[in-house]
């Protein structure tokens, strides 16, 4: 077989062109609307009844002819051999009207809304059946003891953000903040402030003056024993001399 190219072009269908007015319908359109707005006081003429409803019929037909949608198709058919092919076949695209159906008629509801109990309820069972029914089931209790599990095939690490907290303590509760507040002591008055302020100063400098004779009695005994030492110190020297003389005193 001969391999043929085909472009994009070959399977775009042609742009479809804008449908003109139709002049029948605008020449009833025009003599309804001078109908309507002409002077009473002057005759118009009227056409006939049929002619109205010739109007009306073709314009109907017009409407529901536009509302269809329609296609071009290029359909791929193997080539007619030479004297075979038939009159009315046209190398051009073929016109195809596609219509959606319109919903039919009813009230509205489920689509089987008659379905047996069964399709619900199992009903009477066998033994085996109603035991392999029992081992199956899951009670509420039995999902709260698997809610205490530890599912580690469903853990993942890597994707979770561990956030410690720097202030460890139960949530407190907005009632709580109220009543805090509400219990908070008010700020004391510029004199009770004043006389507090001298006692906290007349501590500390009590506090001062406690230390400061602390250290001095530290002093005095850490001298005191430095003395003691000494003086131990130098009659165990002359402790030591002595004996040393009164053994060279023996030696001789």
């Amino acid at each position: 077989m001969d391999d043929r190219s085909i472009g994009r072009t070959d399977l775009v269908s042609p742009i479809s062109e804008p449908n003109s007015p139709d002049p029948v319908l605008e020449s009833y359109f025009r003599q309804q609307l001078e109908q309507l707005y002409a002077d009473p006081s002057q005759a118009l003429a009227t056409n006939d009844g049929t002619e109205v409803d010739q109007i009306r019929g073709a314009s109907v037909e017009q409407v529901q002819t536009e509302d269809r949608e329609e296609y071009d198709f290029r359909l791929f058919t193997r080539p007619h051999a030479s004297g075979t092919a038939s009159v009315g076949a046209s190398n051009g695209p073929q016109r195809i009207a596609i219509r959606s159906p319109s919903p039919a008629g009813g009230e509205s509801g489920f689509t089987s809304a008659g379905r047996p109990d069964n399709y619900y309820f199992a009903g009477d069972t066998g033994a085996e059946l109603a035991e392999q029914y029992a081992r199956a089931a899951v009670s509420g209790q039995d999902i709260v003891e698997g809610l205490k599990m530890r599912w580690r095939g469903m853990e993942l690490p890597w994707r979770v953000t561990v956030i410690k907290t720097t202030k460890s303590g139960n949530v407190v509760g907005l009632e709580h903040q109220l009543q805090a507040q509400t219990n908070r002591r008010k700020r004391s008055g510029k004199k009770r402030r004043v006389v507090i302020r001298k006692r906290v100063e007349a501590r500390a400098a009590k506090e001062v003056v406690a230390r400061q004779c602390r250290a001095e009695k530290e002093a005095a005994e850490r001298e005191k024993r430095t003395q003691k030492n000494r003086e131990k110190k130098i009659k165990k020297r002359q402790k030591d001399r002595l004996k040393k003389v009164t053994d060279v005193q023996d030696s001789a």
